[in-house]
């Protein structure tokens, strides 16, 4: 009853509280009463609470110690060191949302995690620090970092059964075409990231439902055929596939980085997406093989006759489905 009343309002706030912040002092005490916010979600809902909340702790105090001494120093003019104090900031920044090649603490934060704490990780708690590095952009290292994102992010999960690790490196190879969107425009930006969020609100509520952890459980579990169907809706979703809705949100960032002239780049993020794909290909086959011929051929029938306690599940699926009023636009 505590976390509902006190500490979740303060996490759904503090990014609007750090919006109307005008110092970087202030954005900082907003990042740390974000931190303290997040860590009793961390102790009260996980197994391995006390690993998790010490290692996160750890890694966001570095980060925003690194952040508040290289403000200081910059806007002190010490010893004229402005462009690298203006590193160090981005760099904090990157480390506290987990880019390469700070992802380690991230990858393994998610893969101990319950499915609740891994959707308020990789998409609320990037919030703050995305905003942070539109206040001090570095094209050049947002250039870097959306390389080492893309490629890592892609490669890395190739081999991996959990669901969670999986969806972690989904998460970091989503960040570098946030990353770019950041140049491009603020609220193409906010459009990429908020149909991320509700793409991966949906995959981890069904996920969290049935408590699927592993790629090998879609043998072993008794799942409806429905709820397969919505399943593998979603992971067709955020994996990019046409014509579902999380394709429109990169075909949108495809448009307006190749106005601004970012060939090079481009060409590269959609070559590492086609590598991402394979591991949602993993996904998929194991759910498609698992479905019985009998359910195949009724499959419209049972879709029909659909539990109502599903509703949450349902709403979501439908709306990554292909919306024809965003492909008009």
């Amino acid at each position: 009853m505590f976390m509902k009343i006190y500490i979740f309002p303060i996490i759904l706030l503090s990014p609007v509280i750090m919006m109307s912040c005008n110092s970087w002092f202030s954005i900082w005490m907003v990042m740390e009463l974000n931190l303290m916010s997040f860590i009793p979600f961390i102790i009260f809902f996980n197994k391995f609470f006390k690993e998790l909340s010490i290692k996160y702790f750890i890694v966001q105090a570095f980060s925003s110690s690194l952040l508040i001494i290289s403000s200081n120093l910059m806007f002190m003019n010490f010893f004229n060191i402005k462009i690298l104090m203006i590193l160090l900031i981005n760099l904090s920044l990157f480390m506290k949302i987990g880019s390469p090649p700070f992802h380690n603490w991230f990858i393994n934060m998610m893969n101990n995690m319950n499915w609740m704490n891994c959707l308020m990780l990789s998409t609320w708690q990037k919030i703050i620090p995305m905003i942070s590095i539109m206040y001090m952009i570095n094209k050049n290292l947002i250039y870097l970092m959306t390389i080492f994102s893309s490629i890592i992010g892609s490669i890395m999960a190739l081999n991996h059964q959990s669901i969670r690790i999986i969806l972690s490196y989904s998460s970091i190879n989503h960040m570098s075409w946030m990353f770019m969107n950041l140049l491009i425009n603020e609220l193409i930006w906010m459009y990429y990231f908020l149909s991320y969020l509700l793409i991966n609100m949906s995959i981890m509520i069904i996920l969290n439902k049935f408590n699927l952890f592993y790629i090998n459980q879609f043998y072993s579990i008794n799942m409806l055929i429905k709820n397969k169907f919505f399943i593998l809706l979603n992971f067709f979703s955020i994996s990019s596939l046409p014509p579902m809705f999380g394709f429109t949100m990169k075909w949108i960032s495809l448009y307006f980085f190749n106005i601004n002239f970012i060939q090079i780049i481009l060409m590269l993020m959609i070559l590492m997406s086609i590598f991402s794909f394979m591991y949602y290909m993993r996904i998929y086959i194991n759910i498609i093989l698992n479905f019985k011929l009998l359910n195949k051929l009724i499959l419209i029938n049972k879709f029909i006759y659909f539990n109502y306690s599903n509703n949450l599940i349902i709403m979501f699926s439908f709306i990554n489905m292909w919306m024809m009023s965003l492909w008009m636009f």
